[in-house]
Parts: C-alpha cells; sequence; structure tokens
C-alpha cells in the first residue's frame, strides 16, 4: 500500500508548521520513520556545515 497525501502534507508542513508536523508525526501508525525523515530535512538538525551562510558576508 502506497499513500502519498499524508507524506506529502507532513513535508509541505515540516518547514511552515513545525508544531503541527510533529503533532502529526505522533498520530501517524503508517509511517514511523516520518519524524527521523522530516528532522534529516530540517536545516537545524543537520550535522553538515551550511557554507552559505558563513560565505553571505
Amino acid at each position: 500500500m502506497y499513500h502519498s497525501s499524508p507524506l506529502a502534507v507532513g513535508y509541505n508542513r515540516a518547514s511552515f508548521q513545525v508544531k503541527e508536523e510533529i503533532k502529526m508525526e505522533n498520530n501517524n501508525r503508517f509511517w514511523p520513520h516520518i519524524r527521523r525523515v522530516t528532522h534529516i530535512m530540517m536545516m537545524a538538525h543537520r550535522s553538515c556545515f551550511d557554507f552559505h551562510l558563513f560565505n553571505a558576508r
């Protein structure tokens, strides 16, 4: 079974409404890994250094 709409909604809300995304992640039984995936996508949780911010000045 593959449903694209909840995953797409989660990705669309991840960057704008983080609190609503966390509510939806905790209630999501079909994709238990969506919390890990969305946190990897978030810039604040990434381990790589962003040289674009460093070289902006």
